[in-house]
């Protein structure tokens, strides 16, 4: 048997490399376009850092702990590969640290240091100072690769890298090796913490000296309130180019491996019940593809997507959108009713909850959705926008100020979001009020008959019910509540009440939330149900076992 601790190694390395790697590509092609409202010089050390993260990724997280769990020998355990792959693994992780402490320095003296800023604080400077390092930082690390040896000697070729036996004693050897320790980490610690002190303190003092100087009028015209504003929505901008594509990567997967899970009908859920978990990760799907793959990330980027404005389908795009919106939102309310009906209403549950029910509703409340939505084809222009304002496509800006369109689209922010906030809300305290009564009434019951320390299966698979019928719920709900807020206030901003602002960045984090719960529901399912974690487990081993048979001979 592996040990534990091999396959938590496994495990972790392998989500590391899937997270790491396009998260730091994502990094670099974002800030080497310059719009995120940083200096050129704070960019290219940014920059820099996230391709020497990238390069610590895959030489030592892919190319070594990646490769000892999934191909033990390879070409890469070749003696001369082997020495060269530890020299890089080394350098990339002292480029790593040292470029950490370059930025540290650099802003320590943008803040403290405002003699030497237009000096110091420069593109050209930081380039200097960043290519100086990667050299001196190659060079000290390339002695190391004449410590090894050859491991074994197979076929007159030596494979595996072992540490020569006068390591440990030449004096030589110990130097480096001591040097090298102190190098990387001990020094950039002690300088990151050093710098990273000294700025915070003069922080502090110039604060206390603006707070002095505005409280006697000095800076009376200085709008603080709007840098802030400004800091939050560079900040968000730079967020989605990273939060976006990893939603994108994990939530296709996730909701296809969730259809096929519950499809399997082995996760000890009834017919009725998986008929409603699966229409929910099918409406979940649509919307990450519709909304996140095909609207949110061309917005954010424009320039990698500016062909979709010769494209005059926005409005098709936009009825689609908004009806597996609609359809992944209702689908939640009527499996919430059909979770009221069953525990609440005995009598209609023979009748309602069962599979043939659950497939009439479901396809009506689809073919609703989308005869309810058709009127975006009429209301928006083909054209991309390729943003959100406040709509994806182009429009004519009679839409806005019409009574008769803007009385369309309230109609619309109240079928969704606002209604079946509402209708969750109500269905789940109907729920609570008729457990809590049940339950007090069974118990006297069990109590009576004198069952009240025996098990009780009827009220655990009641409670497993309960906690993923409040779970679902109150994801939708957490994640939505922005959405709403600001879908009502827009409509009543544009009708002419104007009492209330919400910045732009609220709609931002608005969207980045909603398109969150369509992610979340698989995360929902193997918390709360033992039987579908098993079934994924299953599932999610079933291509590896494939493999493995078809290599075997």
């Amino acid at each position: 048997m592996h040990k534990p601790s091999v396959g938590i190694g496994k495990i972790f390395y392998t989500i590391l490399a899937i997270i790491g790697v396009p998260v730091n590509v994502l990094g670099i092609v974002i800030l080497s376009q310059g719009k995120c409202g940083l200096s050129k010089c704070t960019t290219l050390y940014l920059v820099s850092m996230a391709m020497a993260d990238l390069l610590v990724i895959i030489c030592q997280v892919i190319l070594t702990h990646i490769k000892y769990y999934y191909f033990p020998s390879s070409f890469l355990d070749i003696t001369p590969m082997c020495s060269v792959r530890i020299v890089l693994i080394s350098a990339a992780t002292d480029c790593s640290v040292w470029f950490t402490v370059t930025f540290s320095f650099d802003r320590f003296v943008a803040i403290c240091c405002q003699d030497l800023k237009r000096n110091f604080c420069t593109r050209k400077t930081a380039a200097v100072v960043l290519q100086i390092t990667c050299i001196l930082l190659f060079l000290q690390n390339i002695p190391f690769y004449f410590a090894y040896e050859p491991g074994a000697i197979i076929d007159n070729v030596s494979w595996y890298c072992d540490i020569k036996p006068g390591y440990f004693t030449n004096p030589i050897w110990v130097g480096l090796d001591w040097f090298d320790t102190i190098l990387t980490p001990l020094v950039p610690f002690a300088l990151v913490l050093l710098l990273n002190s000294l700025t915070v303190r003069h922080i502090f003092v110039t604060s206390r000296a603006r707070k002095g100087l505005r409280s006697q009028g000095y800076t009376r015209n200085y709008s603080d309130p709007e840098m802030e504003i400004s800091r939050i929505k560079c900040i968000l901008w730079v967020s989605q180019g990273v939060y976006y594509p990893i939603l994108a990567i994990v939530g296709v997967p996730v909701n296809i491996i969730t259809i096929v899970t519950l499809r399997t009908r082995n996760c000890g859920l009834s017919k009725c019940v998986t008929r409603y978990l699966v229409a929910m990760s099918v409406g979940d799907l649509l919307v990450v593809i519709l909304d996140l793959l095909m609207r949110h990330i061309p917005i954010v980027f424009d320039e990698q997507f500016y062909y979709l404005k010769s494209m005059l389908v926005c409005n098709i795009h936009a009825v689609l959108l908004y009806s597996a919106t609609d359809c992944s939102v209702w689908f939640t309310v009527t499996f919430t009713f059909d979770r009221f009906v069953a525990i609440c209403c005995p009598k209609l549950k023979s009748k309602y909850c069962s599979e043939k029910s659950a497939a009439v509703v479901l396809g009506t409340v689809t073919v609703l959705s989308c005869l309810k939505n058709i009127y975006w084809y009429f209301m928006l222009l083909g054209e991309y926008l390729l943003g959100n304002d406040p709509w994806f496509c182009n429009y004519k800006w009679t839409v806005l100020f019409s009574p008769a369109w803007s009385a369309i689209q309230f109609l619309h922010n109240i079928l969704n979001p606002c209604l079946p906030f509402v209708l969750i809300l109500l269905l789940n305290v109907l729920t609570v009020r008729h457990i809590l009564v049940s339950s007090r009434a069974r118990r006297r019951l069990r109590a009576h008959n004198g069952w009240e320390n025996s098990r009780d299966p009827e009220m655990e698979s009641r409670r497993k019910c309960i906690i993923l019928l409040f779970v679902i719920s109150a994801n939708f709900i957490v994640l939505w509540s922005i959405f709403m807020l600001y879908s009502i206030w827009s409509r009543m901003y544009y009708l002419g009440y104007k009492s209330v602002w919400l910045d732009y960045f609220v709609m931002e984090l608005g969207f980045m939330l909603q398109l969150l719960s369509c992610c979340t529901n698989t995360g929902i399912y193997a918390v709360t149900q033992t039987q579908f974690r098993q079934q994924l487990k299953n599932v999610l081993k079933f291509p590896f076992s494939a493999i493995i048979q078809f290599i075997k001979p």
